[in-house]
């Protein structure tokens, strides 16, 4: 009996010292809307750089306007092929105003530099850390 509760003891000892070495993750990031936010700001981005190779400039306006133009519509004559870059099996990607949302339902922010764009979700906190801090973000770039 006492060799059935030590062999318990080390076993338990083993598994405390063993995970004290293992990396751990900040802002819940193997959460799944963590996870399933990191894959949609990529396809977002990804999606962003095939209307720049089409048209030779990212789109322009709020989130709703280039939710619209991605999934191609030709909002504000900025998809005039209707090429689709963007489709979603899921609806529930966009909110109420149509804008694209993360995995918290909290829209994802764009910001246009000369050349790219910084696409972001809020990340865990929902606040705009300004593409830091628990923000979860990818660029996109025009070639």
């Amino acid at each position: 009996m006492i060799t059935v509760w030590a062999g318990l003891v080390l076993t338990l000892l083993f598994v405390i010292a063993f995970n004290a070495f293992l990396p751990r993750r900040q802002g819940g990031g193997g959460s799944r809307e963590s996870i399933g936010s990191r894959g949609l700001v990529v396809q977002v981005a990804h999606a962003l750089e095939g209307y720049s190779r089409a048209y030779s400039r990212f789109p322009t306006g709020d989130g709703r306007v280039i939710a619209e133009i991605l999934s191609g519509q030709n909002v504000e004559g900025q998809n005039s092929n209707h090429v689709v870059f963007l489709k979603f099996q899921d609806q529930q990607r966009y909110g109420e105003k149509g804008e694209i949302l993360d995995f918290w339902g909290v829209p994802l922010k764009y910001r246009l530099t000369n050349n790219s764009v910084i696409v972001y979700s809020f990340g865990k906190n929902h606040a705009d850390d300004n593409a830091r801090r628990d923000d979860i973000v990818a660029f996109a770039e025009n070639n």
